[in-house]
């Protein structure tokens, strides 16, 4: 008895999974930059502890989404721990999409790291979003 295979549907009739992939990935950027990204930025500015002086480490402080390249070079960047900065770990072959929350003034991380992180907002700020975040992309694939 031979078997034989038939299709069900035609292929050039079914499923695409290479562009479900990538509205799936543009789905998440998406949530990240013009959802995440404002509302780190926002909570950030509004919550740093420190006392302005010029007011310019609040105003530059910046959140945005980033695709990662899956090959190709990538600006260093840094976690807090809350007492140091360590190098992200960055894998070239795997790319995928990257949220910042950023200090855009050179004194940035002492603000983050000098006296046990009294200062800090960045790190506080991520570690206060990070299980939402996850949250809201989760409920983003169901």
């Amino acid at each position: 008895m031979s078997q034989h295979f038939k299709w069900r549907v035609s292929p050039s009739q079914g499923y695409d999974a290479n562009r479900y992939v990538r509205v799936v990935e543009q789905g998440v950027f998406d949530l990240l930059n013009n959802v995440w990204a404002v509302t780190l930025e926002n909570d950030a500015k509004v919550n740093a502890p420190w006392r302005d002086r010029t007011g310019n480490a609040r105003q530059t402080l910046a959140g945005y989404a980033v695709r990662v390249p899956q090959s190709g070079s990538v600006q260093a960047v840094f976690v807090s721990d809350g007492e140091r900065l360590l190098p992200w770990t960055y894998d070239p072959g795997r790319g995928g999409i990257a949220l910042i929350l950023r200090h855009g003034m050179s004194y940035g991380k002492q603000l983050e790291l000098a006296r046990q992180g009294r200062f800090a907002i960045v790190g506080p700020t991520l570690d206060w979003a990070r299980p939402q975040i996850w949250s809201s992309v989760q409920r983003m694939l169901k």
